[in-house]
């Protein structure tokens, strides 16, 4: 888009006092002053960092979930190293519900009291496949393996699908607020 001959004019000697750039390179500019314009506004768009309310924006949605699922994925390998509870003792709020036995644990303190039944004999890995998040609720479900090991032989084994629905807390973190799983075989 060209600029009207009187704008060109005012832009070229514009050019050439703000930036002391010789006439001839000052008509070169402003043939493509349009275009340039539209790119910069496009640009600065793109880079933009607050919202309409001049209040920073916070991670997308997707970020969010990435960064759901990496935490899911933490713990499940705090599971793995250090075991199950605590595993739930790091992801789950104190006002968590879990199910096992088909029944409700309410709290967190006694999703981990219930993983103490087990001891270290038990292991419960599992592997996020899926996440959404928004800057306060979100979900990942995936696949989980549970063993019961027994004179380091495995005495039991199931696997399952599992839901989890984490919320941030007023410090940021996030925090599993509904835990439950389905058997698979």
């Amino acid at each position: 888009m060209r600029l009207p001959a009187g704008n060109r004019r005012d832009a070229q000697s514009c050019l050439t006092r703000w930036f002391g750039l010789p006439r001839w390179r000052c008509v070169a500019y402003t043939n493509r002053m349009g275009r340039l314009a539209a790119l910069l506004v496009i640009a600065l768009s793109a880079c933009a960092t607050t919202s309409n309310d001049g209040k920073p924006q916070g991670p997308t949605r997707e970020q969010l979930a990435a960064q759901l699922t990496q935490i899911d994925r933490q713990m499940s390998q705090l599971s793995a190293r250090s075991g199950m509870g605590a595993a739930f003792a790091a992801m789950f709020d104190a006002d968590a519900v879990t199910f096992r036995n088909n029944a409700p644990l309410h709290g967190r303190d006694a999703a981990v009291a219930e993983t103490m039944r087990c001891g270290q004999s038990c292991q419960l890995i599992w592997e996020p496949v899926h996440a959404e998040a928004d800057s306060a609720l979100g979900y990942t479900w995936g696949t989980y393996t549970w063993t019961k090991m027994a004179g380091g032989e495995t005495e039991q084994r199931a696997t399952g699908n599992y839901v989890t629905i984490w919320r941030r807390n007023d410090q940021g973190e996030w925090k599993a607020v509904l835990d439950i799983g389905t058997g698979g075989d």
